[in-house]
């Protein structure tokens, strides 16, 4: 039986610690200095724990940088049940995140968003029963229904006192609050945001047979997964503010568009040889209203032991089995055993295109 586990984002945030004062050429000083200051972050990311059927491990212990390897936006929404709301974007194009939208001192909000940015088509957020005190319902436009890019939202957000920014400094942040109030630039404004998946997750791990190893070698060249269940999806969130550090999204409602989507999780023109050992490969994340509905495509080449090619782009086709562990932040992880087929005698013909067998 599978195990669900979650895998939570920690976004450190740093406003900058001086405005930028502005006066005129003729020495009027009634100019004003701007106040709102712009916020640069630090994400930090806690990795899964990933639970096997008859397999068991500890949580991860600590947090690590979240540090993409292309230009990543994230889209934050600052609610307010008495200031005029703002919504901005957060970029690392810089190599520091760094946004595009201020904060007053004083100012009350309560801070929304996701990312990252360019995995959704279109978004828009509501306060929670008439307040944004009581948490908000945010819609996610255009999200795929098949990804290997997986798509976050706050859960929860603390204020913090220094620009030193660091793990020691989160502690204490907890899911379900989500008010900040600005301070001053001269103070600077620092705030920590804890992100939670919206999407379940699925991976796989690769074996052959020990018998059939020591007569063939598998390499595995290109794996993808489809569905004919959506080509797309609209994901509402419902999110409810709480003071026990409960996970805060009560509900993700996904919404499809009827049609076809295929991703694809592996592909090396070389290839990459299986053993008896497990291998891990890309896993990816899935809304669960295509659960049941997902077929599993690869491309192999068969070696005899001397190293001879005895079959070449050698494809199969699985339909996955329904999965149990579909929630928001869940994650299943299938083992694939490549095994050859055959009842009493062992064909050339068998021998050279193996079956694919899911524990």
């Amino acid at each position: 039986m599978t195990t669900h586990k979650q895998h939570i984002i920690l976004l450190a945030a740093a406003a900058a610690l001086s405005a930028i004062l502005f006066s005129s050429c003729n020495g009027n000083d009634d100019v004003k200095p701007n106040t709102a200051s712009p916020i640069y972050m630090l994400p930090l990311t806690g990795s899964y724990s990933d639970h096997l059927y008859g397999d068991t491990r500890a949580l991860p212990s600590g947090f690590s940088v979240y540090d993409p390897e292309e230009v990543t936006n994230i889209d934050i929404f600052l609610t307010s049940d008495t200031e005029e709301g703002k919504r901005g974007t957060f970029s690392n194009q810089t190599g520091k995140w760094r946004s595009d939208v201020g904060i007053e001192n004083g100012q009350m909000f309560f801070v929304h968003g996701f990312l990252p940015k360019e995995a959704v088509a279109g978004a828009s957020i509501a306060p929670l029963n008439g307040s944004a005190a009581n948490g908000a319902v945010m819609t996610l436009m255009g999200l795929s229904p098949l990804s290997i890019t997986d798509v976050c939202v706050v859960v929860g957000v603390k204020q913090g006192e220094t620009a030193g920014l660091s793990i020691t400094e989160a502690d204490g942040i907890r899911m379900g609050q989500f008010a900040y109030r600005g301070r001053s630039a001269q103070e600077g404004n620092f705030i920590y945001l804890l992100l939670h998946h919206i999407y379940a997750s699925l991976g796989f791990q690769f074996r052959v047979d020990a018998t059939y190893n020591m007569m063939r070698t598998i390499v595995l060249k290109k794996m993808w997964l489809s569905t004919t269940s959506a080509s797309s999806t609209t994901a509402t969130i419902t999110i409810r503010a709480n003071n026990s550090g409960d996970d805060p999204i009560q509900s993700v409602v996904w919404e499809s568009v009827a049609g076809e989507k295929e991703v694809t999780l592996f592909d090396e023109p070389d290839g990459q040889v299986l053993t008896t050992v497990f291998a891990d490969l890309q896993h990816c994340v899935f809304a669960n209203l295509i659960n049941g509905d997902v077929t599993m495509h690869c491309i192999y080449d068969v070696y005899d032991k001397s190293g001879n090619l005895t079959r070449a782009n050698c494809v199969t086709e699985n339909k996955l089995p329904p999965l149990t562990i579909v929630g928001h932040g869940e994650r299943t992880v299938l083992r694939l055993t490549v095994n050859p087929t055959y009842l009493y005698v062992l064909s050339d013909a068998d021998l050279d295109n193996p079956s694919l067998t899911i524990e």
